[in-house]
């Protein structure tokens, strides 16, 4: 059962943040948060929670009230150079009815290497078996890592793009390099680029084409943390479409020649 005097006497010089939240009306309100979350949690007393801008909180607020029970939800930060890792425990409160009124939302860092090794194998899983060449940098530009296909389609290994910009391995030309720096400032302010057509060049000067699709990532708490560039080879569907126009452009003149004979 809630109450104030107990959450100041067991939680408020915690180290680690606790926040607890109200239910009332159908409606989830910030109530309280200890020394340790006031960083993250300033002036929130009594303030509505807006479920849009936080959806995830809000469901798992949600849940632990409609399960009458606690539930935990790990969080890792895949996308900064040092992944922490975050357990984070929703425990409903009780009235005299039984009824859940409050929830008491505690997080914990956690140091253990398992968490953070499964997540990081988890993506690097997604990346190897993604047909299509893809690099991830951070917002300062510098590349965290790249795929198998990347070093495939551009002949750089991964070891030697990793901590570079994409600008000092000259995959863009020199023609093209202050328009792709344009969308990489839109994809730094969260915009999601539609895919387009191009041109890239290889470590060794080859050049390709490409279909690029880039996009923002995002952490939990909605923040920029990186951006992906994703290239598709579409080097021989050029090339198709290169020979159709021929073929279609040498059976005009056929036409017209053998036209001209009759008439």
């Amino acid at each position: 059962m809630y109450s104030e005097g107990v959450f100041q006497f067991y939680f408020m010089n915690m180290p680690q943040p606790v926040i607890l939240i109200q239910q009332e009306r159908h409606q989830l309100y910030y109530k309280e948060c200890n020394k340790a979350a006031q960083q993250f949690f300033d002036k929130m007393e009594d303030k509505i929670i807006n479920k849009e801008e936080n959806l995830l909180f809000y469901t798992l607020c949600e849940k632990a009230v409609a399960m009458k029970e606690p539930i935990q939800y790990q969080y890792i930060q895949l996308f900064q150079p040092v992944r922490h890792a975050y357990e984070v425990t929703f425990t409903p409160l009780f009235n005299q009815a039984t009824t859940p009124s409050h929830v008491l939302v505690m997080a914990q860092e956690i140091h253990y290497k398992k968490t953070q090794e499964e997540s990081t194998r988890l993506l690097d899983a997604f990346l190897e078996n993604t047909v299509d060449a893809i690099l991830i940098a951070d917002c300062d530009e510098k590349i965290l890592t790249v795929n198998g296909a990347f070093e495939k389609l551009f002949q750089w290994r991964k070891e030697e793009v990793i901590g570079k910009s994409p600008q000092e391995m000259n995959i863009v030309s020199k023609k093209e390099e202050k328009e792709n720096l344009k969308l990489i400032a839109e994809l730094k302010n969260g915009k999601t680029l539609p895919p387009y057509e191009t041109v890239r060049y290889t470590k060794s000067g080859e050049s390709v084409c490409v279909s690029v699709s880039c996009s923002p990532i995002y952490d939990y708490q909605n923040q920029l943390v990186a951006y992906s560039v994703i290239y598709r080879d579409i080097t021989a569907i050029k090339r198709l479409e290169l020979e159709l126009i021929k073929s279609k452009q040498g059976s005009k003149f056929i036409i017209q020649t053998t036209t001209t004979r009759f008439v």
